[in-house]
């Protein structure tokens, strides 16, 4: 019996390794070759300057906030997607603060409003342009109308906090379990960046650097992250 329930265990830690490793099927192209290159010269000082990076912007993803200005009002409260309620509009607001690891100045235009309680009628029309501030908040520029829960653009379906503006001024606190699972996970990458550029990753918001040299290349992301399964 004991061998048995080992031999499973095998099995499943083999399955999960190789779903884990089925984005890098395309390793003989020109790209990937590349991406191994650069990865490769990195010293293990820089290794460990990386990692340490990566942790400090990870705990920057966990906490949003931001002062608006601007004709409006909009009032909503969120403990995840699945519950929610509020509504309103923001014309062509401006905001300032911070957004996931980026912080500066955005323009925001909106119409939303709805309830979810474990179904989800929330509709929203949003849109974001980024004006003034660090260079990863011009990577939030985004349009989106439709159900709240199919874009993690604006919110991500994890996220509990609230917002509310009054005529021209307001304000927005947003925290994320999931971003903040993903620092927590981040911690034990550090063996990964020293074992090779195939060596699974810990990086579930696929926001490291790694993640971002395979944009570099125009190589995928790895298709086991829950942001990935979330879009389909």
């Amino acid at each position: 019996m004991k061998t048995i329930v080992l031999g499973l265990g095998a099995l499943a830690l083999l399955t999960t390794t190789g779903c884990m490793q089925q984005s890098y099927k395309f390793t003989s192209s020109p790209e990937f070759e590349d991406y191994s290159r650069e990865i490769n010269e990195w010293t293990g000082p820089e290794k460990f300057g990386i990692y340490l990076k990566d942790r400090f912007l990870d705990v920057c993803d966990i906490l949003q906030f931001d002062l608006s200005v601007g004709d409006g009002f909009l009032a909503n409260a969120h403990a995840t997607k699945w519950l929610q309620a509020g509504g309103g509009f923001l014309n062509h607001g401006a905001r300032w603060g911070m957004l996931k690891r980026s912080a500066g100045f955005w323009s925001d235009d909106r119409v939303e409003g709805g309830v979810a309680a474990g179904f989800n009628l929330y509709w929203v029309d949003i849109k974001r342009l980024p004006v003034w501030g660090t260079s990863t908040l011009f990577e939030h520029e985004f349009a989106y109308e439709g159900p709240d829960y199919l874009s993690n653009h604006d919110r991500h379906w994890s996220d509990l906090g609230a917002t509310l503006h009054f005529a021209w001024i307001g304000g927005n606190v947003n925290a994320s379990p999931y971003e903040a699972f993903d620092f927590v996970l981040g911690w034990f990458a550090l063996p990964s960046l020293y074992a090779g550029p195939t060596s699974p990753e810990m990086d579930l918001g696929d926001d490291d650097t790694r993640a971002r040299l395979r944009e570099k290349y125009n190589l995928p992301h790895f298709e086991y992250t829950l942001e990935h399964w979330g879009q389909h």
